[in-house]
This record gives structure tokens, sequence and C-alpha cells, in this order.
């Protein structure tokens, strides 16, 4: 993997990579300055950072869900971590909306929440997400 990318935050993008022997060529034979003319912007920066930028703007807070969009959701693909969780249970999206970012799909008490968020969230912190989004109060 490549430790170093060229981002655009116009275009919520990364664009290339730097060439491992110049960094002031692509990894495509591009060089900066031609890049600069479609993408004035680009600016070089770790290849983490930029993966975290564009994932951060593909999250989406808890909102209310149907059923009809729960179990739809739950039959047109396998889900991943389907997990059971205080008043309901969970699943995401084996299908990411973008790199680390999938959509989980929420019953509780008989009504239906998603948002969008990492993978790797774990039971607790998804309960923890709708407990805040719910004003409830998690006793410790």
């Amino acid at each position: 993997m490549y430790t170093k990318c060229y981002y655009s935050k116009k275009s919520n993008n990364i664009i290339t990579f730097p060439h491992p022997a110049n960094a002031e060529m692509s990894l495509y034979g591009s060089t900066i300055d031609e890049l600069k003319i479609e993408y004035p912007d680009i600016e070089l920066m770790d290849t983490d950072q930029a993966m975290s930028t564009i994932e951060d703007t593909f999250k989406s807070p808890i909102e209310p869900s149907t059923e009809e969009w729960f179990t739809q959701s739950l039959e047109v693909l396998p889900p991943e971590n389907w997990h059971g969780i205080s008043g309901g249970q969970y699943f995401q999206m084996c299908e990411y909306q973008y790199g680390r970012i999938t959509r989980y799909y929420i019953e509780h008490c008989g009504d239906y929440y998603t948002f969008c968020d990492t993978v790797w969230l774990t039971p607790a912190q998804v309960q923890a997400m709708l407990d805040k989004y719910l004003k409830i109060e998690t006793i410790q």
C-alpha cells in the first residue's frame, strides 16, 4: 500500500500516488504541475489521513427507518456482523459505501433506524450511539 497520496479537497478524492523514485511525478506518469491544472488544490498527504477525510463525508447520523427497508436490506445480501443489542438487533451491510464505511440497520423495540459509519463498530458502540440518539441513559 502507498503511504502517501495526492488528495484534492474540492473533489474529495485521492487523485494519484507519487512515483516511488520521484515525488514530483505521479505513479501513472503525469507531473504534479500537469495534475494541478485539473486539480489546483491537489496536495501530498498521508494516505490514511486522506482515506479518513473522505470516509468522514460518507458517515451519517442515526435516523428513523422502516421495517420494510430493514427487511429488504437484510434479504438483498448476506448481513455482516448481525448482533443482538438491548431491546433489539442490528446488522451491517457486507457491501461498503466507500472504503471502510458501511450502512447499519437497527431494530429496537419495534422501531427501525439506520446510519453509516466505519465497519468495525462493536455492539457496545452501536448500542451507545442508539442510546444517545434516543436519549437513553446507560447505567454503568
